[in-house]
């Protein structure tokens, strides 16, 4: 039981580190085993996926390290734009129903990404 309570003291430590500092959290992102950038890109991007402005977020953040991107806030937030504008010619890898779903998605009075304001 003590194990336990251990590792849930160092999970939640990790992060609040994140919360306060950001750039920790894009330190660890950018660190990610390729394997688990792939499954996350698998997971959210990959085919059965339908259009969720943050999941298409998580597909498009994961394809960019697999590419070599490094990423930071100035990235995340491009790709933020990229998905509010609606640009398909960007989003062309993912499957149909992620391009559709962008595409028709109404657009709403807040941002798509009002409660997802920090990293």
């Amino acid at each position: 039981m003590q194990t336990q309570f251990e590792f849930v003291r160092q999970v939640a430590t990790r992060y609040r580190t994140y919360a306060e500092q950001p750039e920790e959290l894009y330190k660890a992102i950018n660190a990610l085993a390729e394997e688990d950038v792939q499954e996350i890109f698998d997971e959210y991007g990959g085919a059965g996926s339908k259009f969720q402005p943050v999941n298409l977020l998580r597909a498009e953040a994961a394809r960019q390290l697999l590419n070599g991107v490094v990423l930071s806030e100035q990235v995340v937030d491009e790709i933020k734009e990229r998905i509010r504008q609606k640009d398909a010619a960007y989003f062309r890898y993912y499957p149909r129903e992620v391009l559709q779903g962008l595409e028709t998605n109404a657009q709403v009075k807040r941002d798509i990404f009002a409660n997802w304001q920090r990293p």
